[in-house]
């Protein structure tokens, strides 16, 4: 079954890019925390963590759109997904 077409690139293309934004941020706040102090003293978030904000937003919208969460993939009429079909994405 074909659900994408050529017209879906530029959607799907901000979807990877959401997913690489959010891993590289996480990334990031793994390694140095989410906060860090200036240099006045006060605690204050890092960057990262709104960009890792902002990228879990999109990701959830396309992916929404796109049918990869539970509640779309109902609506679809697509009751399960099988390990085979998420090959190499999840990894």
């Amino acid at each position: 079954m074909q659900l994408l077409t050529a017209i879906d690139r530029a959607s799907l293309a901000v979807y990877c890019s959401a997913v690489a934004e959010f891993e590289q941020a996480s990334v990031v706040l793994r390694e140095k925390g989410r906060t860090f102090e200036t240099p006045n003293g006060f605690l204050q978030s890092r960057p990262e963590v709104a960009m890792q904000h902002r990228a879990a937003v999109l990701i959830r919208m396309y992916a929404e759109q796109f049918g990869l969460t539970p509640s779309a993939r109902t609506r679809l009429g697509k009751d399960e997904v099988f390990d085979d079909d998420l090959e190499g994405i999840l990894s």
